[in-house]
């Protein structure tokens, strides 16, 4: 049985595909499962993939500034 590689909880959810996504219903971790393996695993409050490190704004976009 596949458990959530943060807190080792069994209630996890699994979205079948191309790429396997799951996530904990416990801690709110999330995953790509390939077979028993758990990749690109993300935890809870690391940021959303909208977000980069160059873009100073939160929920994505981009500032510009007009001189004139």
């Amino acid at each position: 049985m596949s458990r959530c590689p943060n807190c080792e909880s069994p209630r996890i959810l699994v979205v079948l595909g191309p790429k396997p996504r799951a996530s904990c219903r416990a801690c709110g971790c999330r995953w790509i499962q390939q077979g028993r393996e758990q990749i690109a695993v993300r935890l809870p409050g690391e940021g959303s993939r909208n977000t980069h490190p160059s873009n100073p704004r939160p929920g994505g976009g981009a500032t510009t500034s007009t001189s004139g």
